[in-house]
């Protein structure tokens, strides 16, 4: 590990350099690691290397220059130390080697090895020798060849040059007399050569464009500053004529007032400034963020007096702001939409909206009628507003695909059976509102049975409220529009509010002809509930972005994310601030980079002609979410400084036209869409198809399920109480054998892919062709994990709520039974004992038949004084807290034997009681009390054994009688059972009877010591 730490820390250079040598030595001066290099010229090539000490490889005269130096290392950690030392080379010779020794330290900056990088310092000697080169070149070299992680070079000079001649006299010097003398094979491969030899010995001149003035600046910059320069920037060509952009470092090596060489390093950066002039020659300007929003923006007063327009109506509408400034903004509506505007704009301005939008047609500037999505914000009280702002755009697009998707839908009326597994509400009706269908959901939802629903009036059978609508205006808008869509709600079958987002269409058959109603709703009462709830504490937005219904994201000039409009949360999932720093390619979908990638550069160049593009962009779900996007530069505004990206979700409209383009494959596209996981199988109950949902659910791939059947043992099935469940009882197999649907299972399955076990509501529906043969097999199925969780977690609220009232119950009992105690004791046994000694005085004076009555009164009251106090120390202890629970029970044993003829014995040699509190103890009590007065009433027995044991985990009660016996299974348990089970339940014990007749009677109880201990 000492070496791997060490030498996987140099550079590959010194690795792998035949002019430097590398070695580590420990502590102890024996070699850990010599570089090849090393090895190669000191023929240290055999196994017995490693071990040997190093200075048996230095001349005897340079022993002691060799053990100084380390010695300094060791005592100046991480300074290196440079010493010329001779080395033994073949047949008695040497060569001089200049070392730079260094000492390597730990996590505690201690001392673990001795690292050197030498350099051969001159030939081959036999005797005294000198060096030729340096400790400062050395030092140079190595330096130069450490930083060599990008482009490294060398040039030389013929002739070195006075430093302190004019910067214009020495780079005229160093162009005439400079070449390259080394370089590394970055350098070469930046200038479009091959390796690094095929640039040796290149001019100067010939590698730096001297006609470039900025070049010849900044050589004049380095010379000025001492001959070092770093992180300056120069322009080049390759070999090929190609212009190259590098970032560049450079140390001039000054000797004796003379300029000799000049070391560099250089980063190419080409890509980066191609990319940047790219950006640069793209940008376009816009004055603001609503100037170019995909929304049509207006400014209103109450009275719905437009004050500003958006440039961005034009394209809606084909008016410029100009000529909608000062008109009224119901002007623009349709006549039979002007009553639902005014109503919403009324709803607004006095802050109760009760929708979020709505779907009229707004008047263009050609006479044609336009669909539009309307929204409306009421930013009057905000300062930098003070108006109604409505927010619109144009939904003919969504509006005809969704027509086209509704007149598609009637091909494909044979898929009854999807139906009733998919989580929308489907409903239809014929012209006159009597019901033709009722699926599985609506069932759910309402009580109401298919079969009682088919051939009802729907208004009759199911009272909706399609507030602010009534039902005779949503049929006639569906009538006159073809579609209705809103929200509605009626009476669930729990009696509770349903509400569902709903729309209502006309159905046609093949001819076109117009049959009934279709309505698709999908059930958003928990989604309704818990936003209401935050609507009553929730503040208006501060400014206009607030409440677009565009997506809004700000980037810097690097497209990294500076600012995030909240709307981002509601379309993408994740927090703006989570947002912040992100590139905002990270979120585009790898497809569709290359258009997004190219859109970005149209925006930037100001030559962008489209208006937006649709790509997908990356929930916070990890889902991907289809978005029309559109970007406008805005880095030359000092207020934004910045390009603006606009982003809409277009996920439904995108769905809506994939389904249309795939009408004819509408069987698969709606398994693949439902939010339900499905799975069909065919006749062999093997899996053909496997929507989205399910991989989602099951945490598999595609290829992972598909062709498997329902008998996998990877799924590790179960029943809800842990049982195996075999395969021959899953829903899909007992489907297919009985040709009839299977509902509501319960099944547990294990997902590799997260190590944990999911819980699924499981649906199977067989399909059967026209001979009654089996096609498919549909299973659908929901995730109730999260269900069964807040399930469980009930329960066992449930059962520590009873614990706690049986604790009380008990602890009232016991607080009675000990006023009862005291009372029979220090009150009606004080009453009786004074009786007593009245009876007493009274026999002294009496004779013959009065002296008998009060003998036999005397003893009959003697017999109830003893009785009351044992009475008394059953219901209250009396030794439990002074002398323990052992004792306690030993007592009880002792007062039994007094009065019974029957053997008791208490063992108690493994119990320790200290360490039990004393609610514990008396719970004990109680059961060994309660238990022994059954035996006396009931089992006849001769002999009672009770044993108390105790470990580190348990307590262990046992009351054993060899009485009478009976049968557990027949006899019904009593008061004093429930009791004991009761007490022990407390402290999570359990009760255990073992008898038989004739066999006497065995009660255990086992306390768990882990409750206590937590």
């Amino acid at each position: 590990m000492l070496i791997s730490s060490h030498v996987q820390g140099l550079s590959g250079y010194f690795r792998q350099s035949n002019i430097f040598y590398y070695t580590l030595v420990d502590l102890q001066g024996c070699y850990l690691y010599a570089n090849p290099g090393f090895q190669k010229m000191f023929h240290h090539d055999s196994s017995e290397f490693y071990g040997s000490l190093a200075a048996d490889d230095i001349i005897q005269a340079d022993i002691a220059k060799y053990k100084a130096t380390i010695q300094q290392c060791l005592q100046n950690p991480g300074t290196p130390v440079c010493a010329d030392l001779c080395m033994k080379w073949q047949q008695g010779s040497s060569k001089a080697i200049r070392w730079e020794f260094s000492a390597c330290v730990n996590e505690e900056w201690r001392p673990e090895c001795i690292q050197a990088i030498g350099v051969i310092a001159g030939g081959m000697i036999n005797g005294p020798y000198e060096l030729n080169k340096s400790t400062a070149e050395l030092m140079e070299r190595y330096k130069a060849y450490e930083q060599g992680v990008e482009g490294l070079w060398m040039f030389e000079l013929k002739t070195p040059v006075s430093a302190t001649a004019l910067p214009e006299e020495i780079i005229a010097h160093c162009r005439k007399n400079g070449y390259l003398t080394e370089c590394n094979d970055n350098m070469a491969r930046m200038y479009g050569f091959g390796s690094a030899e095929e640039m040796i010995g290149i001019s100067l001149d010939g590698m730096i464009n001297f006609d470039d003035p900025a070049r010849v600046e900044y050589l004049r910059t380095c010379i000025q500053n001492r001959f070092k320069c770093r992180d300056m920037e120069t322009k080049a060509f390759d070999q090929s004529g190609r212009t190259l952009y590098f970032l560049n470092n450079m140390t001039g090596i000054v000797e004796n007032g003379m300029l000799k060489r000049v070391w560099g390093t250089q980063q190419d950066i080409t890509k980066q400034r191609e990319a940047e002039q790219q950006l640069q020659q793209s940008e376009l300007f816009y004055r603001n963020l609503i100037a170019d929003s995909l929304d049509g923006v207006l400014l209103t007063d109450i009275n719905g007096l437009i004050h500003f327009a958006s440039t961005s109506i034009t394209k809606i509408l084909g008016y410029s702001p100009e000529e909608t400034v000062g008109k009224n903004v119901f002007d623009f509506s349709h006549p039979d939409d002007r009553k639902i505007a005014m109503a919403t704009f009324e709803d607004e301005v006095k802050e109760q909206p009760r929708v979020k939008f709505i779907n009229i047609r707004l008047l263009k500037k050609d006479g044609e009628w336009v669909w539009c999505i309307v929204r409306g914000h009421n930013m009057l009280a905000n300062p930098y507003v003070g108006r109604v702002v409505v927010y619109f755009y144009d939904d003919t697009l969504r509006k005809r695909s969704e027509q086209a998707l509704i007149d598609s839908e009637k091909r494909f009326r044979a898929q009854a059976t999807i139906l009733h597994n998919v989580t929308d509400v489907i409903v239809t009706t014929d012209i006159n509102g009597i019901v033709t269908s009722w699926n599985k959901v609506i069932e759910k939802l309402t009580g109401i049975t298919e079969e009682k629903a088919i051939g009802k009036m729907f208004r009759d059978l199911l009272p909706t409220n399609f507030s602010p609508f009534t039902h005779e205006q949503v049929t006639e808008i569906v009538f006159e529009q073809g579609i209705w869509r809103g929200e509605i709600c009626f009476p669930g079958s729990n009696g509770e509010k349903k509400y569902l987002l709903h729309t209502v269409s006309l159905l046609y058959d093949e001819e076109g002809k117009n049959i009934g109603l279709l309505g698709v709703g999908k059930d958003i009462t928990h989604r309704k509930e818990a936003k209401e709830k935050l609507q009553e504490s929730e503040l208006f937005y501060r400014n206009l972005i607030s409440y677009s219904l565009d997506g809004i994201i700000m980037t810097n000039k690097q497209g990294r994310i500076i600012y995030c409009g909240p709307s981002v949360r509601e379309l993408s999932g994740y927090e703006p601030a989570d947002l912040l720093g992100h590139h905002f390619f990270e979120f585009v979908h790898t497809d569709d980079r290359v258009v997004a990638l190219e859109m970005s550069a149209l925006v930037i160049d100001k030559k962008s002609s489209a208006d937006y593009v649709l790509i997908r962009l990356k929930h916070n779900n990890g889902n991907w979410t289809w978005c029309r996007v559109r970007g406008h530069n805005l880095l030359d505004n000092p207020v934004f400084n910045s390009v603006v990206i606009y982003f809409t979700n277009e996920t439904k409209r995108k769905e809506t036209e994939d389904k249309l383009r795939e009408s004819e494959k509408k069987f698969r596209s709606l398994i693949y869409n439902i939010a339900q996981g499905v799975v069909v199988t065919n006749e062999k109950k093997e899996v053909i198809i496997v929507n989205r949902a399910a991989l989602d659910i099951l945490s598999v791939k595609e290829e992972e399920v598909l062709g498997t059947t329902s008998s996998d043992s990877r799924w590790n099935a179960i029943h809800e109480d842990g049982r195996d469940f075999p395969p021959e009882t899953h829903p899909i197999v007992v489907a297919a054998k009985s040709r009839k649907p299977v509902r509501d299972i319960v099944m547990g399955v294990y997902r590799h892919a997260w190590k944990d076990r999911m819980w699924l509501i499981v649906n199977a529906e067989p399909v059967l062709d026209n001979n009654a043969a089996l096609t498919n097999v549909i299973c659908s199925f929901t995730d109730i994990t999260e269900r069964k969780r807040l399930s469980k977690e009930l329960v066992e609220q449930e059962v520590q709520k009873q614990k706690l009232i049986t604790q009380a119950t008990i602890d009232g009992q016991e607080k009675e039974r000990e006023e009862i105690g005291k009372e029979l004791h220090d009150n009606i046994n004080q009453h009786l004992t004074t009786t007593r000694l009245y009876l007493e005085v009274a026999r002294e004076k009496a004779s013959g038949e009065v002296l008998e009555m009060i003998n036999l009164s005397h003893k009959n009251l003697v017999s109830i004084v003893h009785e009351i106090r044992n009475l008394s120390q059953s219901l209250v202890p009396p030794t439990m807290g002074d002398i323990g629970l052992i004792e306690s029970v030993q007592d009880l044993c002792d007062s039994l034997k007094r009065v019974h003829p029957f053997h008791i014995e208490l063992q108690y040699q493994h119990f320790h009681e200290e360490a039990l509190p004393g609610n514990m103890k008396l719970m004990l009590f109680r059961i060994i009390q309660e238990q022994v007065n059954n035996i006396l009433r009931h089992a006849n027995a001769n002999a009672i054994l009770i044993r108390l044991q105790s470990d580190a985990e348990y307590i262990i009660l046992t009351i054993a009688d060899d009485g009478k016996g009976f049968d557990p299974g027949s006899n019904k348990k009593g008061v004093g059972f429930s009791n004991m089970v009761n007490r022990a339940s407390l402290f999570n014990g359990k009760v255990e009877i073992i008898a038989g007749p004739g066999k006497g009677c065995t009660v255990s109880v086992v306390i768990p010591l882990v409750l206590e201990k937590r």
